[in-house]
């Protein structure tokens, strides 16, 4: 739960600065999208992507939502009418009838098979993505970038599984090809033949399963005015509305919050800055800088580097040496005497240090 939690809150953070991001560069003239905090992907390794970012995220993209949004709102409108008349044969109200009917009578299969796809799709999308963001007890719900739990994958798989026969039972009832709904004697459809109906049960065959779509009217009105929200904000249940003093406090803080994670960003920027810039400054360049600064002796061998460096103490001892030859002539073995032919310097020639 820690590990999830956290997750969504990264990623809702990334999408509050992103959003933020689209938003300053509505007005921008240089029509190049410029990110707070620049990720680059792997696109910008081969071209600049900024100005096709631009015109998608600021001129394409919120163009595309706008004509979305009439259409899925046409779509809703169709449904909901559709629900309410598709028990009324004559005349025929429900819209997707009337357009299957239309490609049936000039034989346009395609037709007919395109309407059904596009129709049935709709009614899938709206029907999954509402129960994919139900959550039972803060326990079951699908959470995003692999955090989801085992058991709220097989709660919602169950969901998923249960829901489609009868979406695709409804779907026919809409398009008047259920003969059990609309009370006449055609043809049955494969999936009919195999699935049945839903009149097995005597309180359904006498019209419930024909005049309880019918209250999808009252679901959709209560959605409109948040009642469902309202209800359980009375109850003691924290939800979003816009006129509640403690949901202003919660948008405060989210802004609080946005704006302490682009603040600890940037100083994290601007701290990697720093200390790549020290790096430059106190580290050389280049190897010839590294071998300028080692003397010729210390490449040759570290011992005779040290011994080159013990400067006062070899000067001391050839002015002694030259000063008193015959005494050092005496303490120092010849060279024909002395071991493997190797010269030995003398012992405690750096006590005095």
């Amino acid at each position: 739960m820690y590990h999830r939690t956290e997750t969504q809150g990264n990623l809702m953070l990334e999408k509050a600065i992103f959003l933020e991001d689209i938003n300053s560069n509505m007005t921008s003239r240089e029509r190049k999208f410029k990110k707070m905090f620049n990720k680059p992907s792997k696109l910008d390794s081969y071209a600049d992507t900024s100005t096709i970012e631009w015109y998608w995220w600021c001129r394409l993209h919120p163009m595309m939502l706008r004509a979305l949004s009439v259409i899925t709102g046409v779509l809703s409108v169709i449904i909901v009418w559709s629900e309410m008349t598709f028990f009324k044969k004559q005349p025929v109200l429900s819209i997707f009838a009337l357009m299957v009917n239309m490609a049936k009578q000039n034989n346009d299969y395609v037709m007919i098979q395109v309407l059904s796809t596009l129709s049935i799709a709709y009614l899938a999308y709206c029907t999954y993505s509402t129960i994919f963001k139900i959550k039972l007890l803060n326990i079951y719900y699908l959470a995003p970038n692999h955090q989801t739990t085992e058991s709220s994958l097989i709660f919602f798989g169950l969901l998923l599984s249960r829901l489609t026969s009868p979406m695709c039972l409804n779907f026919l009832g809409l398009i008047h090809m259920d003969s059990h709904v609309i009370k006449s004697r055609i043809l049955e459809t494969d999936y009919t033949q195999i699935m049945g109906h839903m009149d097995v049960i005597t309180i359904i065959s006498d019209g419930f399963n024909v005049y309880f779509p019918t209250l999808i009217l009252a679901v959709c009105l209560a959605t409109y005015f948040n009642v469902g929200t309202r209800i359980l904000s009375v109850l003691g249940f924290p939800q979003f509305l816009e006129d509640d003093d403690l949901v202003i406090d919660y948008i405060q803080e989210g802004r609080l919050l946005v704006v302490r994670e682009k603040e600890r960003r940037e100083r994290k920027i601007r701290g990697n800055e720093m200390r790549r810039k020290y790096r430059e400054r106190s580290l050389p360049n280049t190897n010839e800088d590294i071998e300028e600064r080692v003397p010729p002796s210390r490449k040759e061998n570290m011992k005779s580097y040290l011994l080159d460096n013990a400067d006062p103490i070899d000067r001391s001892y050839h002015s002694y040496s030259t000063n008193n030859t015959s005494e050092v002539e005496r303490q120092l073995p010849s060279v024909s005497t002395r071991p493997n032919s190797t010269w030995e310097p003398p012992r405690n020639i750096f006590s005095d240090l």
